[in-house]
């Protein structure tokens, strides 16, 4: 309860000249609460197939409670949320959505737990959030220990960043079908980063000199594109990845194949992926027959873009086009090759890791 403080003023149509009670200091607005028993909170989960929460068990009430938040029935959406995770512990999804819910409703002992367990699970989504967002600062206020566990789990994220591996991994299978024209397919793949992390037994965290060349890979999502990615290149400071997403194509017939048609990429998206500032960006590219990525040389890297385009390829004489990403704008600007920030941008450096995505080159 917030302390009164006697003030001069009117008071029934009295003035009052007592002075301020300076001895009576204010109550913090969010008292702190008895703290939390934080429980073991592995970083990461074990295989890139986890990460896909589709299906049973626990979908349909997860989707019930998705309808009961859009409602505002927060009565309804925690019983979903709650049977959810009955039935599948490992929802962090869930694990998030019911720990804000609860922590709006002010319930923040109880929104503790779940919060780091989804943040623990999945930290280049939740993890900035969890740090950050103004909907938590009661209950950071409330429960330091929460405060704490999120920037040890910070720690422990940019640690496994920087020892860890940029691959494509499949969440689910890849479709295929021998329609011709245009056609939606998904490469069933994000971009991840697999690590080790010697982990002391129960605790869920980092062990100070621990084996981590025989721990378990362990991994965590870099891109949230519904399974899309079809190939990525790591930066050189090993912090960012720039990836290629594409869905939609158009398939040539046999007979368009013979006069030198290839499959072409419709709607590309260019991810450039910063787990460790709190997710990835996507720029609209169009279509294209092939697309390459690279970066520039350290210290100062930056992500070179060469498209062939749909309308060249029966051009060879045509080169293909260089782009640069302007993050801020959100859009893809063409490669001044004049320009001192992308020296020799024309001319891959053999450090870094070209990435060519063609559809037609993967069987």
């Amino acid at each position: 309860m917030v302390g009164l403080v006697a003030t001069a003023g009117v008071i029934g149509g009295c003035r009052s000249n007592k002075a301020p009670d300076k001895s009576a200091p204010e109550a913090d607005p969010t008292p702190v609460e008895a703290p939390v028993v934080i429980p073991a909170l592995p970083l990461g989960l074990a295989s890139p197939e986890a990460f896909s929460l589709a299906g049973e068990p626990g979908h349909k009430s997860y989707r019930a409670a998705l309808m009961a938040q859009r409602a505002r029935d927060v009565d309804k959406e925690l019983a979903a949320l709650r049977k959810t995770l009955s039935q599948r512990p490992d929802h962090f999804e869930a694990s998030w959505l019911l720990g804000m819910a609860l922590a709006r409703a002010g319930q923040h002992r109880d929104a503790v737990v779940p919060l780091l367990q989804a943040a623990a699970a999945d930290f280049a989504r939740y993890g900035h959030l969890a740090e950050s967002s103004s909907l938590l600062t009661p209950l950071r206020e409330a429960h330091p220990e929460f405060t704490e566990s999120v920037a040890a789990l910070r720690k422990r994220f940019d640690a496994a960043l920087a020892s860890g591996e940029w691959v494509v991994a499949q969440l689910a299978r890849p479709r295929t079908t021998d329609r011709t024209g245009p056609v939606s397919l998904e490469s069933g793949a994000e971009a991840f980063v697999q690590f080790r992390a010697a982990e002391a037994a129960g605790s869920g965290a980092d062990t100070p000199g621990g084996n981590a060349a025989t721990a378990p890979v362990r991994f965590f999502r870099a891109s949230l594109t519904r399974g899309a990615v079809r190939g990525l290149a790591a930066a050189p400071d090993g912090k960012r990845a720039a990836f290629v997403a594409a869905r939609n194509q158009w398939r040539p017939t046999a007979a368009e194949r013979a006069k030198g048609k290839r499959t072409i990429m419709r709607d590309i998206e260019i991810g450039i992926a910063q787990p460790g500032q709190g997710g990835s960006t996507r720029i609209a590219l169009g279509n294209a027959w092939a697309v390459e990525l690279w970066w520039t040389e350290a210290p100062d890297s930056k992500l070179v873009i060469r498209a062939y385009r749909a309308d060249d390829q029966q051009r060879p004489q045509k080169q293909p086009r260089l782009y640069r990403a302007d993050v801020a704008a959100g859009k893809l600007v063409p490669l001044d090759l004049a320009n001192p920030e992308f020296p020799g941008a024309d001319k891959p450096p053999a450090s870094s890791g070209l990435v060519r995505v063609e559809l037609d080159s993967e069987g």
